[in-house]
């Protein structure tokens, strides 16, 4: 059981909530009670009776911004991401954390020798995942990296924002059915876009014909445990970094950062975490 005196973790709105939740039940890191749901929408007026009883809150990607702007001021580091996917009591103070973009950092770092910094870095979507996912390739050396967007104009404020912190990087804007003609010059994609999202340019990822042979492919949206991306990707020479992995690192960065007794290590967290996700009918695994 977590050795924190008060071990109760709220969600607000996470996508991926009752699977984590689920998890960490099998996994006997909680007892059911310490692990709460709490709409994104009454989170404002359920802030004080959470800081009460919590001392962690689980923010879910597409809740971000809300969650955020319940506070006046933000650290540096989530002020940088404009994201934060968890919210932790530290001696009766509130900080607002982001370890998915440490996870994702640290996958990225693994596969340093499959990256070229001096070619293209090709990013999609528009919510939390895709701001951090800019912070980050901007502190691995990339210095152009193309936005896939449904609409030109969609991140003009994130862009200029961005540049005011990261001088010599260039972002430039394409429309997501513009990819598949860009040049092979990329070396990474990194595509926060669910399969569930309708957009019609996701069909045409799978081409990959922008990404040069031995670059990164990277899934943010655990829809699937294979999806017709990555797979499609490592056919073709490119390599991947899935969904479940990146949730099942910034999870248990999460948990040591909260002192979880029981918790395995990180090869050991990850490999019971896949065994689970398999067994989940919720999960469409192609």
């Amino acid at each position: 059981m977590s050795s924190l005196a008060k071990g109760v973790i709220y969600s607000a709105e996470s996508k991926t909530w009752s699977l984590r939740r689920d998890f960490w039940l099998q996994q006997k890191f909680f007892a059911e009670p310490q692990l709460q749901p709490s709409s994104v929408t009454a989170f404002a007026s359920d802030w004080a009776e959470i800081k009460k009883n919590a001392n962690c809150v689980v923010v879910g990607d597409e809740s971000s911004q809300e969650v955020l702007s319940q506070f006046s001021s933000l650290p540096s580091e989530i002020e940088l991401l404009q994201s934060c996917d968890s919210i932790l009591r530290f001696k009766d103070k509130w900080w607002l954390r982001n370890f998915w973009s440490v996870a994702l950092r640290e996958s990225l770092v693994a596969k340093a020798q499959k990256l070229d910094t001096h070619r293209v870095a090709y990013l999609t979507g528009n919510g939390g995942h895709a701001m951090a996912s800019l912070v980050v390739l901007a502190q691995l050396g990339f210095k152009r990296i193309v936005w896939a967007v449904s609409q030109l104009d969609q991140n003009e404020n994130h862009r200029q924002f961005f540049l005011r912190h990261f001088f010599g990087v260039n972002i430039e804007f394409i429309l997501g059915e513009e990819l598949t003609l860009q040049p092979n010059n990329g070396s990474i994609l990194i595509n926060t876009l669910s399969e569930s999202s309708g957009i019609e340019f996701l069909q045409d990822l799978i081409y990959l014909n922008f990404l040069q042979k031995g670059g990164v492919v990277v899934e943010t949206q655990l829809d699937s445990i294979e999806s017709r991306l990555l797979t499609e990707a490592e056919s073709v020479g490119v390599h991947s970094v899935a969904p479940w992995h990146l949730e099942g690192l910034r999870d248990h960065l999460l948990l040591a950062e909260l002192k979880v007794s029981s918790l395995p290590s990180l090869d050991g967290y990850l490999s019971e975490w896949f065994k689970f996700l398999k067994t989940r009918p919720t999960l469409d695994q192609h």
